[in-house]
């Protein structure tokens, strides 16, 4: 959610430095990996659950290679995996209305430059 909001508040700086011809500022769902991650999980999760929602992690790569390199893509682009959301080729899809709200983005953006104690584009 916060990376889809950033994707939002980046363009919109962008936008408003007249910039945003310059830059495409996308952002991805990559999907569900059956990675190592869960090499700790029950058996049946291992076995049974896992290949049927997730792909190897190599698969899932194509995602994130086509968010930054197709140049169809307008800013805001978003994109997640075909299948469920969880495995699949890339297509182009729609984040939530909370990532969308603008009011949400400012404030997330706000606060990570009082975190980071950082202004970006100042």
């Amino acid at each position: 959610l916060a990376n889809v909001q950033y994707m939002f508040g980046l363009g919109e700086r962008l936008k408003a430095r007249g910039i945003d011809g310059d830059v495409t500022v996308t952002s991805l769902q990559p999907g569900f990996a059956a990675s190592d991650l869960y090499r700790k999980s029950p058996w049946i999760v291992r076995t049974m659950l896992l290949p049927l929602i997730g792909t190897h992690a190599r698969n899932l790569s194509i995602n994130e290679v086509r968010s930054a390199v197709d140049e169809s893509f307008a800013n805001g682009t978003y994109t997640n995996p075909s299948r469920l959301k969880l495995y699949g080729p890339p297509v182009v899809g729609q984040p939530s209305a909370v990532a969308k709200d603008l009011a949400l983005v400012e404030q997330l953006w706000l606060k990570t430059e009082e975190i980071v104690g950082e202004k970006f584009f100042a």
